[in-house]
């Protein structure tokens, strides 16, 4: 079986290849907004060598969302609560 930080290790993986595969045409979706925020989520409660900015992505999440689905939108809100934590 994996420990926890072999698993994260294997999400951060599929969640830079999600995030390369949402970019371009795709960079300004709903998806690629949700993926950047369990991304964020992810690297906020693991610690990982050269990592990126969780709070960063987080707040590109924040504004996709925002952007997209509006504030009041449960998404939107849960984004804002992850930065609030």
């Amino acid at each position: 079986g994996f420990h926890a930080q072999e698993a994260a290790e294997r999400s951060r993986a599929i969640f830079e290849q999600a995030l390369h595969i949402l970019s371009g045409p795709l960079a300004c979706t709903v998806e690629r907004a949700d993926a950047l925020k369990d991304y964020g989520k992810l690297l906020s409660c693991f610690a990982f060598d050269n990592a990126p900015d969780a709070q960063a992505l987080l707040a590109e999440s924040l504004r996709l969302h925002s952007e997209l689905l509006g504030v009041y939108h449960p998404r939107t809100r849960n984004v804002m609560r992850l930065l609030n934590d």
